[in-house]
């Protein structure tokens, strides 16, 4: 499932993705852009859902994203299944007919299958990422086009992106260094003491980045170990793209 969002340069809060309820009609709801993908994703479990949020900085990302980011951070586990806090959607408090029908937004949380991109072009006439979302999100640049490739046409056969796509949304996937621990302890104490070596090249500057960035950088490369990737990404370029994706924006 995939469905663009064009983000608009007047949004300011987060009715714009969850929907709101009219001041003159307390019975209606109208959705906000990113509950379609909710639904979407809730009642397919299995199914990667991606929403893709383009010009996502023509208005001010944590205006309107922030409740969005907040909620992503609340994941647990519960049994086999991934939970998060319910998401700030206002449903009309009035009686509606038939009285059931928005109660597939009541208490929704976000699916473990929903993911969440986003293109940006950093210009005079859009706005820059805060720390909240950047330490929150891989950042990738594009900004070195080879003019002289052309493209064949052929894509990626679809059984490559399935199983591409059930192993991302694969619920059994650590969502938390201390899950995978127990497989990658020895890899997160040599990344940790090179972040740290980074940390301290950095502090003079003021610059400096948490345990979000820290943990994503762990998890990005126990993937990485665990899918068996190194025969298409060294360990060190693995450890530059998450330098160059997670350290290198906020500086």
């Amino acid at each position: 499932e995939f469905k663009p969002v064009p983000v608009q340069p007047q949004w300011s809060d987060n009715s714009d993705l969850f929907g709101y309820v009219p001041t003159l009609s307390p019975t209606e709801f109208i959705e906000g852009a990113l509950i379609g993908s909710l639904v979407k994703a809730k009642d397919n479990p299995s199914t990667l859902t991606i929403a893709l949020l383009d010009e996502m900085n023509l208005a001010p990302v944590e205006h309107y994203f922030s409740d969005f980011l907040s909620v992503a951070e609340t994941r647990w586990r519960d049994g086999s299944s991934i939970k998060t806090d319910e998401l700030p959607i206002e449903l009309p408090k009035a009686p509606t007919a038939p009285a059931d029908k928005y109660k597939h937004l009541e208490k929704i949380g976000l699916p473990h299958n929903l993911r969440v991109v986003g293109t940006a072009n950093m210009d005079e006439s859009t706005h820059a990422f805060s720390p909240k979302v950047l330490d929150r999100a891989f950042t990738i640049e594009f900004d070195d086009p080879d003019l002289t490739a052309f493209s064949n046409g052929a894509a990626g056969t679809s059984e490559n992106f399935s199983e591409l796509a059930r192993l991302i949304v694969d619920p059994a996937n650590p969502i938390s260094v201390q899950e995978a621990r127990g497989v990658s302890q020895d890899l997160f104490e040599e990344i940790a003491a090179l972040l740290q070596e980074i940390q301290d090249i950095l502090a003079p500057t003021g610059i400096k980045f948490g345990y979000r960035t820290r943990d994503a950088i762990l998890l990005y490369l126990h993937f990485w170990r665990q899918l068996g990737l190194k025969d298409i990404v060294t360990a060190n370029a693995a450890l530059d793209f998450c330098l160059l994706q997670k350290v290198l924006p906020k500086v």
